[in-house]
């Protein structure tokens, strides 16, 4: 993902998360933090929208809201 901005104060968050994962490939089930206010006051607030653009089959996908970080779960869904 590349990108780390530091956010010193508060984090609050609304309206829509767009996960695309029209060109991405994923090998695995993991998290990814999309947001880590842990220098700041923490995160304020929920996502209203959360769209999987192109989610492969077999994969699931939630978001997690914790006092200062956001993550983004990925799960493969396995039935034995």
């Amino acid at each position: 993902f590349g990108q780390l901005k530091v956010i010193t104060g508060s984090a609050a968050i609304d309206g829509t998360l767009a996960v695309d994962f029209s060109n991405s490939s994923i090998s695995g089930e993991g998290e990814i933090i999309i947001l880590d206010n842990t220098l700041g006051t923490g995160v304020v607030g929920t996502f209203a929208t959360v769209d999987f653009i192109d989610l492969p089959s077999g994969f699931s996908a939630s978001v997690e809201y914790f006092s200062n970080y956001v993550v983004l779960n990925l799960n493969l869904n396995i039935f034995l």
